[in-house]
């Protein structure tokens, strides 16, 4: 969530982002391994791509994605868990306890 490093994606790309990755937003971005690094840049490319492809229409992204569950006692779109916020780095973010670790 800190974008000292990298700027310009809103709080819902980095959601869907970490989300996909299975990362917990409060994450410091120095203590993930490689492997974790890699694939939250996979996933970046992928749905930033994804909403670019389609105009970032929230309704046209896929119903698995976090996009449409953000918002208290929603469920997880992966696992049927609770969706839950925090506040990392003064910013609200959404995520699910059970799928991101």
């Amino acid at each position: 969530m800190d974008q000292s490093r990298i700027a310009g994606i809103g709080n819902i790309y980095a959601d869907e982002i970490l989300f996909q990755a299975g990362i917990r937003p409060e994450r410091k971005a120095a203590d993930l391994t490689e492997k974790e690094r890699a694939r939250v840049f996979r996933r970046m490319h992928h749905i930033l791509q994804t909403a670019a492809d389609r105009l970032a229409a929230e309704k046209d992204f896929p119903r698995t994605w976090l996009f449409a569950k953000r918002g208290e006692k929603s469920p997880c779109p992966r696992c049927d868990g609770t969706i839950r916020s925090m506040k990392v780095s003064g910013r609200t973010t959404w995520y699910c306890p059970h799928c991101q670790s």
